[in-house]
């Protein structure tokens, strides 16, 4: 039988499963993307999909799928048949049996790094869902360019069944000080998150993101301000300190940066808040505090304590702004036990000092090679299509794309 008709034939069953499975949720789309994207634009033809349905390998076996590429490896393989792939996910434990991926990972466990080859088109975000789902604490992915980032989480999102968080940056350094900058909040919420009790799982960004600085924690405190239920607050004097310090009071609140006062109501979207708030005022005691919904108005939550954060964007509007960057490395903000994924080594290389060089004034930037030389203090894998020789803990995925 041909190459091409076992592979199609493969691929049909797995397509068949997926047939069968019911698709509910808000997820239906995202997974129907995804199964999109593996099976059609750039599906995944590796040792994977056949060994789902494969039995243990048999010399009539191994003579009928005589590529390394399409047979399960003996000392992997379990006694009995590996279960069916029903869902995206089921794909990350399959990726685990790869030979050389225990080897990377023991690595990464001892603090050490690893180099993770073949990972060809979405494989690449298959190989973070596996990590991630190994890690001890956040995964960090870096990506070569900005307009990289949404897709790659969609995709790490498909196959582990929540959404990374993302670390955006901006295609170029605004000319003002708007604390409504969407960026800007974006970055805040993710810092935020990062100094919680519960850190996300996984972060994806680009390497811009990380050449451009973020508020130092002394700014953060500084910034924040604390309301409790019960306090004694005139709420005149509230938007008066809300309007010294960047935001922008309008009827109605639309978007991050923005508050509102409607008698002794008071409502304050801060910019690294994922949803407003509404602080009610008998007189000048703060009587109750909620977060609501923007668009519906309707509460969410009760709170008897809520915080808020403003701090300045960075911007570059008049030439004494050159140290207007000055602040903290991202990196300086990850927990404890962090595993750091590069992806494409070259091109992060490539594309950060492009993007220093479209910048009119870079002060202020931290430098790629830096940049990179902090990350290499964490466990680090690195993962690409075509891995070069490495003396670290290598992993070659037996993955190749349709496409290629």
């Amino acid at each position: 039988m041909p190459a091409s008709t076992r592979h199609y034939e493969g691929r049909q069953r797995f397509v068949n499963d997926l047939e069968g499975v019911r698709l509910e949720g808000t997820g239906v789309r995202r997974l129907a993307a995804q199964v999109h994207k593996l099976l059609v634009t750039q599906t995944l033809r590796l040792a994977l999909l056949p060994t789902a349905y494969c039995l243990p390998p048999t010399k009539k076996s191994l003579a009928k799928f005589h590529s390394p590429a399409t047979i399960c490896p003996a000392k992997s393989m379990p006694k009995k048949t590996r279960a069916p792939v029903r869902h995206l996910g089921d794909l990350v434990p399959l990726l685990l049996w790869s030979d050389g991926f225990g080897e990377v990972l023991a690595a990464l466990q001892r603090g050490d790094s690893g180099t993770i080859g073949g990972a060809w088109g979405s494989a690449c975000a298959l190989t973070t869902a596996a990590l991630a789902d190994k890690a001890p604490g956040t995964l960090l992915v870096v990506l070569p360019r900005i307009s990289e980032v949404d897709d790659f989480a969609d995709d790490v999102a498909g196959l582990c069944g929540f959404d990374p968080v993302l670390f955006p940056a901006w295609d170029s350094l605004p000319k003002d000080h708007r604390i409504t900058d969407v960026t800007f909040g974006a970055r805040l919420r993710v810092l935020r998150a990062l100094t919680s009790t519960n850190p996300p799982k996984i972060i994806v960004t680009s390497i811009p993101a990380l050449l451009q600085p973020v508020p130092s924690r002394d700014e953060l405190i500084r910034g924040t301000r604390t309301f409790s239920a019960g306090d004694e607050i005139a709420p005149e004097e509230l938007v008066r300190d809300l309007v010294d310090l960047g935001l922008e009071h309008v009827t109605g609140i639309e978007m991050p940066g923005e508050f509102s006062m409607h008698g002794g109501i008071v409502d304050i979207f801060s910019p690294d808040a994922e949803n407003p708030l509404r602080l009610e005022f008998f007189g000048d005691e703060l009587e109750s505090i909620r977060t609501f919904d923007v668009e519906t108005q309707r509460k969410l939550e009760d709170l008897n304590e809520a915080a808020i954060t403003l701090v300045t964007p960075p911007g570059r509007d008049d030439e004494s702004n050159g140290d207007r960057l000055a602040g903290e490395h991202f990196l300086d903000f990850i927990p404890p036990q962090p595993w750091i994924a590069l992806i494409e080594p070259e091109e992060l290389v490539g594309e950060g000092k492009h993007y220093l060089e479209r910048l009119d004034d870079p002060r202020g930037f931290y430098q790629v090679d830096a940049t990179l030389a902090r990350c290499m203090q964490h466990p680090t894998v690195t993962i690409s299509a075509l891995a070069g020789d490495s003396f670290e803990a290598t992993c070659h995925l037996r993955i190749e794309s349709v496409e290629r």
